[in-house]
């Protein structure tokens, strides 16, 4: 029945390809352990703020988690490290910037997307400090020209899976936009820059340090940029929510000096 299911979808893509039923536009789900536990913990049946409270969750939320490899796994990802040329005496910072490539969600999703070539400032300013920079990704990420010290690792013999989590979880910092792997950072309690976020309301910075800064976004009707100030009053579903923001409003991407200068502050 499901394959069935699924291959009606694909037939109905072509002609209606913004259908929430099409099969290419969400095609995994988020985990979802201990979701039961957080929203009715111990079989409550109405809400408690007493019980809120007892979680003590900025508590929790400060307090450090040791999450890492099993040591097998990390012996052998310490080795790809030895062969793609960073010695274990040396620092790296990881990059992902977002296409559309991996999921191949064209315009769906191209709110999120952005443009790496305005992050090579800011890798510059990494590898003049002394660092590495380690871009993340899959093969259809648009390839990176030749840097020093400087490893466009999606486009080496050294991309799998065990690596993708390795280097995060050794890196000085986590370098990105709203995309999977600042996730994994998050679980790793990395430091982290975000740039070219939208959802403002959902993406601030984690941990103490971190630092963000969010795209641009231009409303129509203003005919002008919005501050801040203005956009955390506006409708959030509209101009800022999944999948796209309203007819009224436009993401910009961040400069190039933008990004290097945040990533300036935080080296700093």
């Amino acid at each position: 029945v499901y394959l069935l299911y699924r291959k009606f979808l694909r037939m109905l893509h072509p002609l209606w390809p913004q259908s929430r039923l099409s099969p290419f536009r969400v095609w995994y789900t988020m985990p979802t352990i201990g979701f039961s536990a957080l929203w009715q913990p111990d079989g409550m049946e109405s809400f408690s703020w007493d019980v809120v409270r007892s979680f003590q969750w900025e508590k929790q939320h400060d307090e450090f988690l040791s999450v890492r490899l099993a040591d097998e796994k990390r012996h052998r990802a310490e080795q790809i490290r030895a062969a793609m040329g960073i010695p274990q005496s040396d620092w790296f910072v990881c990059l992902h910037v977002r296409e559309a490539g991996f999921l191949r969600d064209g315009e769906r999703a191209a709110y999120r997307n952005a443009s790496i070539h305005n992050y090579f400032k800011g890798m510059q300013l990494v590898t003049d400090a002394g660092g590495w920079v380690v871009r993340l990704g899959d093969p259809s990420m648009t390839p990176l020209p030749s840097m020093e010290r400087v490893i466009d690792y999606p486009h080496t013999k050294f991309w799998c899976d065990l690596m993708d989590i390795y280097l995060v979880s050794e890196c000085r910092f986590y370098l990105g936009t709203n995309s999977g792997p600042a996730d994994v950072a998050r679980l790793f309690q990395k430091a982290m820059v975000l740039t070219n976020i939208t959802e403002w309301s959902k993406l601030f910075p984690a941990r103490k340090g971190d630092l963000v800064i969010f795209k641009h976004l231009f409303s129509r009707s203003r005919n002008r940029f919005l501050s801040l100030s203005e956009i955390s009053r506006e409708p959030a579903g509209e101009c800022q929510i999944f999948p796209h923001p309203g007819e009224d409003y436009v993401f910009s991407e961040n400069t190039a000096e933008e990004i290097r200068d945040v990533i300036e502050e935080f080296l700093d």
